[in-house]
């Protein structure tokens, strides 16, 4: 059933009516369901993002720890090795001296 043309953009009155009547009316206990919902969503996402960035700087530590380790490891062969060199050339130069005339 339609009703007669406002003369504004073409709607009808039982269009407005209707849409008038159908909108929902939101009663203040509804609302402050709604923020108290919007309260308990934002705080569980931020202990998510707390909880996410203890676990980010808990892994960050054991990388940093894994690659101090490495690198002692790395530094103390390089050491080993540069003794034995060492330790190799100054036999090798004994060596060279002794059978000199």
């Amino acid at each position: 059933m339609r009703g007669g043309s406002d003369g504004v953009g073409g709607l009808h009155f039982s269009t407005v009516i209707t849409l008038t009547v159908l909108r929902p009316h939101h009663s203040s206990m509804q609302m402050s369901q709604r923020g108290a919902l919007c309260s308990m969503v934002l705080v569980c996402l931020c202990v998510v993002q707390s909880m996410v960035l203890v676990c980010l700087c808990v892994v960050q530590s054991m990388v940093l720890v894994c690659l101090c380790v490495v690198l002692s490891v790395v530094l103390v062969c390089l050491c080993v090795v540069q003794s034995m060199v060492l330790v190799c050339l100054c036999v090798v130069q004994s060596m060279v001296l002794v059978w000199l005339p």
